[in-house]
């Protein structure tokens, strides 16, 4: 199958925090770059990236978040 609504906003996420993180002149070079051309940009592999991707949201407090919560909800749903 394709993509799933989660896969599509981890997706947007992972971009949102890659923009913030690292500028947009990066990313640029990325998007308009070779397939997956994470190590030349970043100085790192792309599974790099997403372990320090993993790691900025495990440390986000959203304790008292209630748009976090309600997504979180909505995304658990069976």
């Amino acid at each position: 199958g394709g993509m799933t609504r989660r896969d599509y906003d981890t997706a947007a996420a992972f971009v949102g925090w890659l923009l913030e993180a690292y500028g947009h002149e990066r990313f640029w070079q990325l998007y308009a770059g070779r397939v997956r051309n994470y190590h030349p940009v970043y100085d790192m592999s792309e599974l790099e990236l997403w372990k320090r991707f993993w790691r900025y949201v495990g440390n986000l407090n959203v304790r008292h978040s209630g748009a976090y919560h309600a997504f979180k909800a909505k995304m658990t749903k069976g």
